[in-house]
């Protein structure tokens, strides 16, 4: 019996837990650093980005900002009144 358990059944047990640990290391390689940390990194560099460039454009000044949503609403109504 105790051969049976130190060959056999410890032998399967080692198997799985390196079959085990060859896919946790692709999924961890693969998919956890490629894919899930290349979104979270992207929507970081979309978000810095878009914010260098929204600065621009910011002023403070209500007025500016009231003549730019009063355009848009403008275009809006004139996109509604062409498209139907």
């Amino acid at each position: 019996m105790y051969w049976f358990d130190q060959h056999v059944i410890d032998g399967f047990v080692n198997g799985v837990a390196f079959v085990s640990r060859k896919v946790a290391g692709f999924v961890y390689d693969v998919i956890d650093q490629k894919v899930v940390d290349g979104a979270v990194n992207g929507a970081g560099f979309t978000a810095e980005e878009s914010g260098g460039i929204l600065r621009y454009i910011q002023t403070g000044r209500v007025q500016q900002y009231a003549a730019v949503l009063f355009a848009a609403a403008g275009l809006f109504g004139l996109i509604l009144v062409l498209t139907t």
